[in-house]
């Protein structure tokens, strides 16, 4: 008996000694810190390393609004709209709050031409941020989209009175105008748009409607 005891103690203290010898097993990695890392790493270009990362960051912390926010945008920049979709549809749920996942939600929307959805995206924001003139007008673009001439005129009118600056909002709110029928007010909003754009392309456009509603720019 005495030599049995003696032959498990052996046994113990060989178990002991060989667990302190294991290396001690790395603590996961910071789900936050992923995002941090992620969002580097989609600055430098390299998307498949963010993706991974992120989506490693959801598998640790799954209610981490922000990584699912930033694995919409990794996927959106690789046109994967789908995926973005519900990245930033979860990120918003997980966070009602997050302006930012209903506006990159509504373009993603927007570039599905799921405009229904997109609008839906965007008025939640613009509910979350009234005053955002960049919100009102993609609330109004979207709106425009769908034949809503009216909403997508008060769109693009908060957006003119909530940055007079912002040049986008005048010449949405000019084609409201010149579908409407309204050639006046349609060719003030492009004088405007003219004078505050500075966009080779989207003056030429400007100029182009101002020429169809027989005026000079």
């Amino acid at each position: 008996m005495g030599r049995l005891l003696r032959t498990i103690s052996l046994c113990v203290l060989l178990a002991l000694a060989l667990g302190a010898c294991l290396p001690e097993s790395e603590a996961p990695p910071d789900p936050a810190e992923l995002v941090h890392e992620a969002q580097a790493d989609l600055a430098a270009g390299e998307m498949p390393e963010a993706i991974d990362k992120l989506r490693l960051a959801i598998r640790l912390d799954p209610g981490l609004a922000e990584a699912h926010f930033w694995l919409g945008r990794a996927y959106a920049v690789n046109a994967l709209y789908l995926q973005a979709a519900d990245a930033f549809r979860e990120a918003a749920r997980l966070q009602p709050d997050y302006t930012e996942a209903y506006t990159n939600l509504g373009a993603v929307y927007h570039e599905l031409r799921r405009y229904p959805e997109a609008e839906e995206a965007f008025r939640a924001a613009a509910q979350l941020q009234p005053d955002n003139a960049e919100i009102q007008y993609n609330l109004g673009s979207v709106l425009l989209a769908q034949d809503k001439l009216d909403e997508a005129g008060v769109a693009f009118a908060r957006a003119c009175d909530d940055d007079p600056s912002m040049p986008e909002p005048r010449l949405g709110l000019a084609n409201v105008y010149r579908i409407q029928g309204h050639t006046d007010e349609a060719a003030a909003e492009l004088h405007e748009f003219l004078r505050l754009s500075s966009d080779p392309e989207w003056r030429a456009r400007a100029e182009a409607m101002l020429r169809e509603l027989g005026e000079e720019p």
